[in-house]
């Protein structure tokens, strides 16, 4: 299933101390967008495919770095974007970089997307999304290692990390 993402569940009252407000003010509900009518088979072929951009010798992320087993897609979008006017004008022809994925692959907990726009041609192969990815990953879960993972009721149901 898809669901609308969201990034809180919930509101509550500020306490002074380092307990968690007990009033709640405001909640956000999970919601349904649509179900994917695809069979476990291709599913699975999928999230090997996934897997393989950051673990094969072909790979378009094969040297991006985590702490953890990641599975991710890279993707490059063309554009152009005008510079200057007049005799100074000049069509400057640059790419979109995105690179977006899920970890841990074995057990997901967070999802991600990454978008570099208006890159210029000469930067293409920079893999400055992937940079930003390999960090955000790492960092929340170097984070996150001092605790346990959070029980559902804590992060929201609103997610179906097993993608049946």
């Amino acid at each position: 299933m898809r669901m609308r993402p969201r990034i809180v569940k919930e509101i509550r009252e500020p306490v002074t101390d380092k307990e968690v407000g007990h009033a709640v003010v405001k909640q956000f509900e999970p919601e349904v967008l649509n179900h994917i009518d695809l069979s476990q088979e291709k599913l699975e072929a999928v999230k090997a495919g996934l897997r393989r951009v950051v673990t094969g010798n072909r790979g378009t992320a094969r040297t991006i770095k985590t702490d953890v087993a990641i599975a991710a897609k890279t993707g490059t979008s063309e554009s152009s974007i005008v510079v200057g006017e007049g005799k100074h004008r000049q069509v400057c022809e640059t790419n979109n970089l995105s690179f977006v994925g899920y970890a841990p692959y074995d057990d997901p907990e967070i999802a991600f997307a990454v978008i570099t726009p208006g890159m210029t041609v000469a930067t293409t192969t920079s893999k400055v999304s992937q940079d930003i990815s390999e960090d955000l990953v790492n960092h929340y879960f170097n984070l996150t290692g001092t605790r346990e993972k959070p029980l559902p009721d804590q992060i929201g149901d609103d997610v179906d990390l097993s993608f049946d």
